[in-house]
């Protein structure tokens, strides 16, 4: 992993954390109760991003790079973080501004078009691409559970199973910045 693209992450994860956090304590977005069918959702939501790794980023997959114990730890949590702020703001805050006012098949499109482009400006076309296929499931992951839980759960579970794929400990650190969204 180069200087660059940790900076990159952890600018990103700050940035995106802040934002969330603010539309949450705001009030603008907010989690359900965790109930038995709000945890179900969060089961289904788990199993859709591990399915997705599986037919997307699975097969592509780099050898695995090594690198410390507290780097995974530290990079993990970032990506955690990320992965929950980004669901918050594009599933939670512009899905739920959107659909009630053009309906929810716009609002899928229109946060599965912003989510896929916002990757593109460090990712390319290539990430775009991938995102765009990506946010399309975390979007239909929302709409079928109606658990934004559900969605951040697809999204961390793709995000930290495409990273943990792709790392060791020890030596050097490397991850496949591409398919990781």
């Amino acid at each position: 992993m180069t200087g660059a693209s940790v900076r990159t992450l952890v600018v990103a994860t700050l940035l995106q954390g802040a934002f969330a956090t603010v539309l949450v304590a705001r009030g603008a977005v907010s989690f359900a109760p965790l109930t038995p069918p709000a945890a179900f959702g969060v089961v289904a939501g788990a199993a859709t991003g591990y399915g997705l790794y599986r037919l997307l980023a699975q097969r592509g997959a780099r050898p695995r790079q090594h690198v410390s114990s507290g780097a995974i730890l530290t990079l993990a949590f970032a990506y955690l973080v990320i992965s929950v702020a980004e669901e918050i703001i594009w599933r939670g805050y512009a899905f739920g501004m959107l659909a009630p006012l053009r309906g929810p098949l716009v609002a899928v499109v229109a946060t599965t078009l912003g989510f896929a482009l916002a990757h593109g400006v460090h990712q390319g076309f290539v990430g775009v691409r991938f995102h765009l296929l990506t946010g399309l499931a975390f979007a239909l992951t929302l709409l079928a559970t109606r658990s934004l839980a559900a969605a951040a759960a697809a999204h961390a579970t793709y995000n930290l199973t495409v990273f943990l794929r792709t790392v060791s400990i020890r030596k050097k650190a490397s991850y496949d910045r591409l398919v990781v969204g």
